[in-house]
């Protein structure tokens, strides 16, 4: 029974039920988890690194999203895509162990200046001009616990592939990082020609 249909009950009780169901979505989201950890492991089996389908991700949302009642809709979808964000990020992660920084990381636009000292790095990258991709962006950074230091729109819808909006990121990390090198890759994955210009 949903919560409009239900008399007032004490704060403390729903709290203890929100407590219980919050224990129950930890063990879905784990078994999720783990599925994406076999799916990582037959990609690489397979010789793919591809993780992100955009295409598959928006059909599997509004398929999802349209059972569930219009006015939590929004709030579902945008639960959900973080659900999915997070297991990409980590099959990205499994990959990255495996297949080692060389053949990641090391093949990207301006790798070689990570060799260089620096506790800021700058990069370029195209994304699709939406709030949702700007979001899921963002989203990368915060995850891989990586700092972000100014972000600055470079080109309007159009400008970097059809339909994308270009930016320039300065992240707060050492270049020497595995999380900065591991989000690196993953963001060389899901953009539009990543470069990085800059460590200092």
């Amino acid at each position: 029974m949903s919560a409009e249909g239900r008399g007032a009950r004490p704060l403390e009780n729903i709290r203890t039920e929100i407590d219980a169901i919050d224990a129950q979505v930890r063990e879905l989201i784990m078994r999720r988890m783990d599925c994406s950890a076999q799916v990582a492991a037959a990609k690489l089996a397979a010789g793919s690194t591809e993780v992100f389908r955009p295409d598959r991700e928006a059909s599997m949302l509004d398929h999802h999203g349209a059972l569930v009642p219009k006015e939590r809709r929004a709030g579902y979808r945008a639960a959900l895509r973080r659900v999915v964000e997070a297991s990409r990020s980590y099959q990205y992660g499994i990959m990255y162990a495996q297949l080692g920084d060389a053949a990641t990381c090391g093949q990207l636009s301006g790798a070689e200046l990570l060799e260089g000292k620096g506790q800021l790095v700058e990069l370029e990258l195209g994304c699709p001009g939406t709030a949702a991709s700007l979001a899921t962006l963002l989203g990368m950074v915060a995850e891989h616990g990586v700092g972000l230091a100014g972000i600055e729109q470079l080109s309007a819808a159009g400008g970097a592939g059809e339909g994308a909006v270009r930016y320039r990121l300065t992240l707060a990390a050492d270049a020497a990082d595995p999380a900065l090198r591991k989000l690196l890759w993953q963001l060389s994955k899901e953009s539009l020609d990543l470069r990085i210009t800059a460590v200092r």
